[in-house]
């Protein structure tokens, strides 16, 4: 069920996992909070009550500094006679910065 969930809303995390990306290697470097911003404000077919705040992760990879932004989306899923829940797919962008 989490992959059929992750594919229904894969082209909304993309979309919101780029536009963090691109905002994250503007100069000088956004915080975590502002990337955090862009990330849970652009988008659709997502409701913004199931995505949880991104996390970040810092780190250098050969000498360049990244940021690896980890989106986590949570929905409760009903069916006609049980309902499961909560299946918690996560998705994850990495974007080198200045």
């Amino acid at each position: 069920m989490g992959r059929v969930l992750a594919v229904r809303h894969r082209p909304d995390w993309d979309r919101r996992s780029r536009r963090g990306a691109r905002y994250a290697t503007i100069y000088p470097r956004p915080t975590d909070a502002q990337i955090s911003s862009v990330v849970k404000n652009g988008g659709y077919g997502l409701k913004s009550a199931g995505l949880s705040n991104p996390t970040f992760v810092h780190g250098t990879n050969n000498g360049s500094a990244y940021v690896d932004i980890i989106m986590t989306y949570s929905q409760t899923l009903n069916f006609a006679f049980f309902t499961v829940g909560p299946v918690k797919p996560s998705h994850t962008r990495r974007a080198y910065q200045v």
